[in-house]
C-alpha cells in the first residue's frame, strides 16, 4: 500500500505544479501576447491618425490659397471699379494705398493743435519689424 499512496500523492504534487506552472507561466506568455497585439493595434490606429492630419492639413493650406486668391482678386475688381467709376480728381487720391489712413499722431496734432508725442527708436524699430514687443515674449 505504500507504493499505491507514494503514487497518489506523487500525482497530486505533479497536478499541483502542473497547474502553477500553467497559471503564472503561461498566463504571463499570454498576457505578453495580448500586450503586444494592443501595441500594434495602438501603433496602426496612431499611424491611421497621422495619416488623417496630414490630408486634413493639405485640405486647409488648399483652401487658405484658394482664399487668398479670391480675396486678391474681389481686390483687384474693387479696385478697377473704383478707379474707373470715380472720376472726382479729389476722391481719386482715397484710391491710392494708404493716403486715406491718419496715424495717430497726425490725428492727434489736427485734432488737438499739439505736437505728436514721440515714440522711442526702440518701440518704432519693433512697431516697423513687424516683431511682438519684447514684453510681450
Amino acid at each position: 500500500m505504500h507504493i499505491a499512496a507514494f503514487i497518489i500523492i506523487a500525482l497530486i504534487i505533479g497536478l499541483v505544479v502542473g497547474w502553477a506552472l500553467q497559471r503564472f507561466w503561461l498566463s504571463k506568455a499570454t498576457q505578453d501576447l495580448g500586450a503586444k497585439t494592443e501595441l500594434e493595434s495602438t501603433k496602426a490606429q496612431f499611424h491611421d491618425y497621422q495619416q488623417e492630419v496630414a490630408r486634413h492639413l493639405t485640405k486647409t493650406a488648399e483652401l487658405l490659397n484658394e482664399i487668398e486668391s479670391r480675396y486678391q482678386a474681389m481686390q483687384e475688381h474693387v479696385y478697377s471699379a473704383a478707379q474707373h467709376l470715380n472720376v472726382d480728381s479729389n476722391k481719386q487720391s482715397l484710391l491710392q494705398p494708404h493716403s486715406h489712413y491718419v496715424s495717430y499722431g497726425e490725428k492727434n496734432e489736427k485734432s488737438s493743435g499739439k505736437k505728436p508725442t514721440k515714440i522711442p527708436k526702440t518701440l518704432q524699430s519693433e512697431k516697423t519689424s513687424g516683431n511682438p514687443p519684447k514684453d510681450y515674449v
